[in-house]
């Protein structure tokens, strides 16, 4: 006689955290797609510095950038209204935000988490809902962020962004870096 046996995990499911998102993002990045960030300043004053972020890929793309402020919001940096071109070519060492494009530091203080992903095909984060302000895509937070990654049918965290279109193994292929700035009075 055969008998089933159904496993069943005693292991609860991590709660879904935008920083363990971030870290998602960088663990599932394509094996062959490195990329480094780095920012002049690890500190920034409010009202007296602004933001930049140095991007080297091995890889042509595209780049995004993510930023959780230390108020818990979260938003798409780059590319925005006023930054559109988010190209990057393979070895290129690339300066954001473009200077067409400066973002002064600004309250509230705290630690700034990003996260740069560089996607062999462009994604989009449309379908996260967010709002644009000023230019800049602020997205949801919260459960209302959480409900959309459970509801998401995809294995790979919403925060990647969804791949607009697929080229055969560079549909899904992207490398991705973290990087923290304290942002202080």
């Amino acid at each position: 006689s055969v008998q089933s046996v159904r496993c069943v995990s005693s292991m609860p499911s991590a709660p879904f955290t935008i920083p363990g998102e971030f870290d998602r993002v960088v663990r599932e990045q394509s094996p062959d797609f490195g990329i480094a960030v780095s920012a002049p300043k690890p500190q920034l004053h409010i009202g007296r510095d602004r933001l930049a972020l140095s991007v080297k890929s091995t890889r042509e793309g595209y780049v995004y950038v993510l930023v959780l402020g230390p108020d818990g919001s979260l938003a798409r940096l780059i590319p925005n209204a006023n930054a559109k071109d988010n190209r990057i070519a393979a070895g290129q060492t690339l300066v954001l935000p473009p200077p067409s494009s400066p973002f002064d530091a600004s309250d509230p203080p705290g630690r700034e988490d990003f996260l740069v992903v560089v996607s062999a095909v462009p994604r989009t984060h449309d379908n996260l809902g967010g709002k644009e302000q000023d230019g800049i895509l602020n997205l949801p937070v919260g459960s209302r962020l959480a409900d959309l990654a459970a509801s998401t049918p995809s294995p790979n965290s919403i925060l990647a962004g969804a791949p607009l279109s697929c080229r055969g193994d560079d549909c899904k292929a992207y490398g991705a870096a973290r990087l923290s700035i304290d942002v202080v009075r």
